[in-house]
Order: C-alpha cells, then sequence, then structure tokens
C-alpha cells in the first residue's frame, strides 16, 4: 500500500498538455501557498487548485485534492511522468482525463471612436485605484506626478515611450524600423513586468486583426525570440512565447477582449480580476494592451516622448 494522495486533473491548457506529452521527468522550482512550478528542458507548468485560473501553463487540479499537492511538494523535487501519470515525493496526479483549455475566440475589433471610449473609461479606473506599483501609471496618465518618482518609473517611461511610438508609426506610411524591446527582463521578479506589458502588446496585436497589426505583431515577436534567451528569466520566456502564439492567461483574453470588443460594461470586473494576478504583472499587461491600442485603434494623440 502506498502512502502517496492521488489526485485528478481538471484542465490544462495546450502548452502544459504539450510538457507533459513531451518529458517523461521534471523538477520541482517554485512552490507558492496555491501553486508550483516544474521545469523540464525550459519548460515550465503550473499546477495548484483551481484558484489559479486558465491559462497556457496552468493544470488545475480537482476540487480537494490540489492543495495536498502543493502542500506535499519542495523545490528539488523529481517528478517522474508516465502513461499520463505524474508521481512526485508524497503524491501521484491522473493526468489522462482532463479538460483543455483554449483561448476563446476575439470579438469583432469595434470602430476606432468605440475603442477610444473604451480605453478613456480604463484609464479613468486605473487613475481612481493609485498609487499602483508598476507600469499602469504611467500608461494611464502623463499628470501623475508620483508615477515619475522612483529610479524605476524614470527608467521605465522612456522604454514605455519608444515602444509607443513604433507602434504608432506600423500603422502610418512610416511603417518599419527595428522595433525596441528594451522592456525585455525588465524590472524584478520570475515574470518582470517588462515583459508583463510585452505579453499585453503581443495578444492585443493579434486581437486587433488588421494588416498593419499583423505586421507590426510578426515584426515584434520576432525581435522578442532574438533578444529574450539572453535577457529575461526563462519563466518569463516561456509566457512571452506563449502570447507571440496567442496564448495568454484567461483573464488577460477576457480583458483584451472586453477592449477590442467595446464592451463597457464589462471593464471594471475585467480590470479588479487582472489586479489579483501576482504582485502587478495583471496591471503590467494590462499597460500593454492599453499601448498597442491606444496606437492601432482608437486614440488620436501624439505618441509621448521619452
Amino acid at each position: 500500500m502506498t502512502s502517496e494522495s492521488w489526485s485528478e486533473a481538471k484542465c490544462a491548457g495546450q502548452l502544459a498538455a504539450r510538457f507533459f506529452a513531451s518529458h517523461s521527468q521534471a523538477k520541482v522550482v517554485a512552490v507558492f501557498e496555491r501553486c508550483l512550478y516544474l521545469e523540464a528542458g525550459r519548460a515550465f507548468v503550473c499546477l495548484g487548485d483551481g484558484r489559479i485560473g486558465d491559462g497556457p501553463i496552468n493544470v488545475s487540479i480537482v476540487a480537494g485534492s490540489g492543495s495536498d499537492v502543493v502542500a506535499q511538494s519542495h523545490v528539488g523535487d523529481v517528478v517522474v511522468i508516465s502513461e499520463g501519470i505524474a508521481t512526485a515525493p508524497g503524491w501521484r496526479l491522473d493526468l489522462r482525463r482532463f479538460e483543455s483549455w483554449v483561448p476563446p475566440a476575439w470579438p469583432t475589433c469595434v470602430g476606432e471612436n468605440a475603442i477610444a471610449e473604451v480605453i478613456a473609461k480604463v484609464e479613468g479606473i486605473a487613475r481612481s485605484m493609485l498609487p499602483l506599483d508598476g507600469l499602469l501609471p504611467l500608461v494611464v496618465s502623463e499628470a501623475v506626478g508620483f508615477a515619475r518618482a522612483g529610479v524605476f518609473e524614470r527608467l521605465a517611461e522612456p522604454r514605455l515611450a519608444r515602444l509607443e511610438r513604433w507602434l504608432a508609426a506600423q500603422k502610418s506610411a512610416q511603417a518599419g524600423g527595428e522595433p525596441p524591446v528594451d522592456l525585455l527582463g525588465f524590472g524584478p521578479g520570475l515574470t518582470p513586468s517588462g515583459d508583463d506589458a510585452l505579453c499585453g502588446v503581443l495578444l492585443a496585436l493579434e486581437a486587433i486583426r488588421s494588416q498593419p497589426a499583423a505586421r507590426a505583431l510578426q515584426c515584434l515577436a520576432s525581435a522578442i525570440e532574438r533578444e529574450s534567451a539572453g535577457a529575461t528569466t526563462a519563466l518569463s520566456g516561456q509566457f512571452l512565447s506563449a502570447a507571440i502564439e496567442g496564448q495568454g492567461s484567461a483573464v488577460l483574453h477576457d480583458f483584451v477582449g472586453v477592449l477590442v470588443g467595446g464592451d463597457a460594461a464589462r471593464i471594471p470586473a475585467a480590470i479588479e480580476k487582472l489586479a489579483r494576478v501576482g504582485h502587478s504583472s495583471g496591471l503590467d499587461a494590462a499597460a500593454g494592451v492599453i499601448i498597442a491600442l491606444r496606437a492601432f485603434a482608437g486614440d488620436r494623440r501624439a505618441p509621448r516622448s521619452p
């Protein structure tokens, strides 16, 4: 008789399913209150209970057992993957019957005036939440003095401005030029703020679905792929790769869909959900979404100067 607890995967993202199909062994590299991360060959998967939400690398575990998996895990534990079962010291996870999570289709992008209105509403709500950490204050208000007060903000602002100017130029006859990717790896943590913002930009460009946005997406994605390996963490690089494939967390997809679809009534709830993602990761991604939409679909103001 074994002392291992048995759990069952309920839902898994496409990259998570690919992870378990491609590797026979992984290692626990991080354990948090509600989830843990496995790594194999610079690829990652996140295991946790339903509260972790859906996403490309997430695996949610059937209610009641997800906390057991996390509680019995330690950094450095080896996980063996065989015949649809992941086995670690203290637990086994059945991966044979999970539901696949696929990002929903993007809504039809509304006209520029409607986009401008929803962006203005997002900016108004975000200003009411200030003070905030991260990049969002720099994007939603040029008049907030505290937003420029720290070293982080002073270094972040010209990076955001350069990217916004480049994006705005891609919509016009001035299109071209190498995209600035100095937001890569910018900021502390496993997923730096700059990377989160770039994920938001990538998903917003895909959601707009215009030819100029598609060209900008391809150009920006190519630059990120060239530079990310030496510029940021392996985990953050995985999220960037997912965004290049058109995949992000469910809450980020919801936020992008709300904006491009002009669904103003859902904006407060969408922002609230993003605000609960990481310390500032969700709102940093929102900053990238806003930059991209302002450049391509609704902001007639001149791009900021660095």
